[in-house]
C-alpha cells in the first residue's frame, strides 16, 4: 500500500516544472469540482476546491512536511534504489521552503506571492537534508 501511494503522489518527484504542470491540473480539477457543489448549492465547498480560498498550490509545504516526505523516507528506507525518488521530491520541498523564506522577507513579486501559504505564525519549517529519519525543525 505505501509503494501504490507513492505511485499516486509520485508527480511530485518530478523536475519542478513538470511537477508543477501535474500540481496545477489537479487544483484545476479541485476548482472544477468546487464549483459544480456550488451550484448545486451545497451550504459548503469542500476544503481546497473553492476558487475563493487557498487551493492546492498554496498548501504544499504543509503536504511535503506531513504527507508526502514521511511516506517518500518510509520508501527509500525499505528500498534504497528509490533514491531518485527521494531526491526529486526533496529538491521540489526545498524550492517551497526557499519561497516560503522569500515570502516572509518580502522578497517575492505580487505576482508570485500567491503560491505559498507560510506556516501558522511562530511554526518552524522541517530541514531534511539526511535520510536518518530525522525530520528537524529550525
Amino acid at each position: 500500500q505505501v509503494m501504490l501511494k507513492c505511485a499516486d503522489i509520485g508527480s511530485l518527484a518530478e523536475p519542478f516544472g513538470t511537477y508543477m504542470k501535474w500540481v496545477t491540473r489537479l487544483e484545476d480539477e479541485f476548482f472544477q469540482q468546487g464549483d459544480k457543489e456550488k451550484a448545486a448549492g451545497l451550504p459548503e465547498v469542500s476544503p481546497l476546491f473553492d476558487r475563493a480560498k487557498p487551493g492546492i498550490t498554496k498548501c504544499q509545504m504543509g503536504f511535503f512536511s506531513f504527507v508526502a516526505l514521511p511516506l517518500a523516507h518510509a520508501m527509500v528506507t525499505a528500498f534504497p534504489g528509490m533514491d531518485p525518488f527521494w531526491d526529486g521530491m526533496l529538491s521540489n520541498y526545498r524550492h517551497w521552503q526557499s519561497e516560503a523564506k522569500a515570502e516572509q522577507a518580502g522578497e517575492l513579486s505580487s505576482s508570485h506571492k500567491p503560491s505559498v501559504v507560510p506556516h501558522p505564525e511562530g511554526a518552524k519549517l522541517p530541514s531534511l537534508d539526511t535520510r536518518d529519519g530525522n525530520i528537524k525543525t529550525g
